[in-house]
């Protein structure tokens, strides 16, 4: 089950890295969380992390480097591998449902993909542009959209970092704020090409 999660959450990774800044931006957030709850022998190596992710997230938004899959997927192996880990020793300060708001976002938009077009009759890792980022992209623009996308995650996991007994309410409120997120911005990109065509 653990190397299920880790695959699903790598293949999640991935898929969220479609426009500059947003798997970078969300592995800093991620690192953040996990050195707010890091063992001694485990904060350096984190910290570290954390100063090389910000310093490649800003060579990355100017579009003079790019993760790639190599990159998305090293980067949510470590994080998977350091979060399940820290779990392990920290259970009864870090729960589960803290490190679920953590990766809620783009892990609800891969399910969210993978059934529609399994629905569609289409093969559920064939490329579209229903992705959580291509919508944010044609209705707010860029980096507005980037910033939304950090907001949506970065909330509910401050939540649990400041309250970390309303764990239930902030997965409760990054569901239903990437839920609400998805329709409105879905009609509003329809009605945008309606009034464009």
């Amino acid at each position: 089950m653990t190397m299920v999660s880790i695959v699903g959450f790598i293949n999640a990774v991935n898929m969220a890295d479609g426009k500059n800044g947003i798997v970078i931006g969300l592995c800093i957030m991620w690192t953040g969380c996990l050195i707010w709850h890091a063992t001694p022998e485990l904060l350096m190596p984190l910290v570290c992390l954390l100063i090389a992710l910000c310093i490649t997230l800003a060579f990355n938004l100017k579009g003079r480097l790019f993760l790639g899959d190599g990159g998305s997927y090293g980067l949510a192996c470590i994080i998977a591998v350091v979060a399940i880990n820290l779990y392990n020793r920290n259970f009864d300060t870090l729960r589960a449902d803290h490190v679920l708001v953590w990766f809620a976002v783009p892990v609800l938009d891969c399910l969210r993909l993978l059934v529609t077009r399994s629905l569609q009759g289409r093969s559920p890792f064939a490329g579209d542009r229903e992705h959580l980022h291509h919508y944010l992209h044609r209705t707010l623009g860029w980096p507005q959209g980037l910033i939304y996308y950090w907001a949506l995650a970065g909330i509910p996991s401050l939540v649990t970092l400041l309250l970390p007994q309303a764990g239930l309410f902030a997965l409760v409120l990054a569901v239903v704020s990437y839920t609400m997120t998805i329709v409105v911005f879905q009609r509003m990109g329809s009605e945008a090409g309606r009034v464009t065509a």
